[in-house]
This record gives structure tokens, C-alpha cells and sequence, in this order.
């Protein structure tokens, strides 16, 4: 959900994604009112995990190349015991499916399969990767009183 899908690849084979500095602002703020956060996705890179720990993610909550997402989310929510029930979780595709429908409270960008969609509790206006987790996020915050400055 943090980019829009889409890969540039390199002459020498090297993945090249972009990911909206809206969404690493959102983030940092929500860290640093005390929201745990992780991110787990099936795909990754260096780059990428020096960018979400600059943004103050925990390098154990950080979980990329994830084959059981499930199984990883669950792993997370105990090692912070968070229930299930009190927990989002945002997701745009199939392999994110089991988790969608387990969250306490799902949440999908706008261009995310069908299935994910039905199933989610909030759909972004934003499309992936165009600021849908800031929108997530701020919304979490304000309604909570944690969006302030």
C-alpha cells in the first residue's frame, strides 16, 4: 500500500519502487504518539528497510519477503500484546486477505483487488502508494485526539 505497484527495473536488474513521503510522515507521527507499527510485505529490499527504520520502525516489526503474513501479523499483535480485535490492519491484495478479514478494523486503498475491498471496514480516496496510508493514519489520529501540532 506504501507504493503504487508499479516496478522500474534497471539494466542490471535492480528493482526500483517510489513510495510518498505523506505516508513516512504519518507514520513517524503515529510512532511517535506510541502506535506500534509493522510492515510486512511479501517483497523488499536494503533500501527499502533503512527507509522504514529511518521512519522509526522497529527493525523486528519490520517484515519484508513475509511468505505467511497471517501468521507474521499474529506474531507482531502477541509481542506487543496487542488482541486482534484492537488492531488495523491496511492491505491490497490476495496474499493480505487472511489478515484483512481478521483485523479489528480493515483498511484498503482505493485501487486494492475486489476482494480486499469486500472485505475491508474504510477504503482510501488515495489509490497505493499516493499518500492512502497518511490518509489512514490521520484519520486514526484525529478521531483519537493524536493529530495535533
Amino acid at each position: 500500500v506504501m507504493t503504487d505497484g508499479k516496478l522500474m527495473i534497471l539494466e542490471g536488474g535492480e528493482w526500483l519502487r517510489q513510495m510518498h513521503i505523506k505516508d513516512g510522515f504519518a507514520i513517524k507521527h503515529a510512532i511517535t504518539n506510541n502506535y506500534k507499527v509493522c510492515v510486512i510485505s511479501g517483497s523488499g529490499s536494503a533500501a527499502l528497510e533503512e527507509r522504514l527504520i529511518a521512519l522509526g520502525i522497529p527493525q523486528v516489526d519490520i517484515n519484508l519477503h513475509a511468505d505467511n503474513k497471517i501468521e507474521t501479523y499474529n506474531r507482531f499483535l502477541s509481542s506487543h500484546k496487542i488482541h486482534i480485535s484492537e488492531s488495523l490492519y491496511m492491505g491490497d491484495d490476495i496474499p493480505d486477505l487472511e489478515c484483512i478479514k481478521a483485523a479489528g478494523l480493515a483498511a484498503c486503498p482505493s485501487d486494492a483487488a475486489q476482494e480486499i475491498k469486500q472485505n475491508s471496514h474504510f477504503i482510501t480516496q488515495a489509490e497505493g502508494g499516493s499518500a492512502c496510508v497518511r490518509e489512514v493514519i490521520e484519520l486514526i489520529l484525529k478521531t483519537q485526539g493524536n493529530w495535533q501540532f
